[in-house]
C-alpha cells in the first residue's frame, strides 16, 4: 500500500512513539492548519494508516486516570466510531488536554509502519 503525502507526514511523527491525538494536534505536523483543517488532516491520515495496518489505538476516556479501552476490531469502521466518540463536534482545539471532558485516542505505530515509510517515494509529490 502506497501512502499519501499527508499519511506519510503524520506517520513520520507517529514512528517516533505513541501519543494521544491531542499531542499530535499540537505537533509540528499540524503547524499552520486551522481547526477544521487539523481535524480533517488527522482523521483522514490516521484512517489511511489504520487501513494499512500501520497504527493501532486505544480509546482513552480519562487519559491517565482510567484504563485504556482496546478497539473491538482493528478496522477503519471501529477507528471512526472511536474517533466520533472522542471528537463529536469534529474540532480538536490546540491546547486542549486529554481528560474526562476531552476523550482522546492513544495512537502508536505497528511494526509495519517503518517499512511503509521506507517505501514512500518523496519525489512522487
Amino acid at each position: 500500500m502506497s501512502l499519501s503525502k499527508p499519511a506519510y507526514e503524520l506517520g513520520s511523527v507517529v514512528i517516533c512513539g505513541g501519543e494521544t491525538v491531542h499531542d499530535f494536534a499540537n505537533s509540528i505536523a499540524c503547524d499552520g492548519l486551522t481547526a477544521p483543517e487539523r481535524e480533517r488532516f488527522l482523521r483522514e491520515s490516521f484512517t489511511e494508516l489504520v487501513a494499512g495496518g500501520f497504527v493501532m489505538w486505544t480509546l482513552e476516556r480519562d487519559y491517565g486516570n482510567e484504563p485504556a479501552m482496546k478497539p473491538s476490531a482493528a478496522s477503519v469502521k471501529s477507528f471512526l466510531v472511536d474517533w466520533r466518540r472522542c471528537f463529536p463536534g469534529g474540532i480538536i482545539r490546540r491546547g486542549d488536554i486529554p481528560d474526562a471532558r476531552n476523550w482522546t485516542l492513544f495512537i502508536g505505530p505497528t511494526d509495519s509502519l517503518a517499512e511503509a515509510l521506507g517505501e514512500y517515494d518523496t519525489n512522487a509529490d
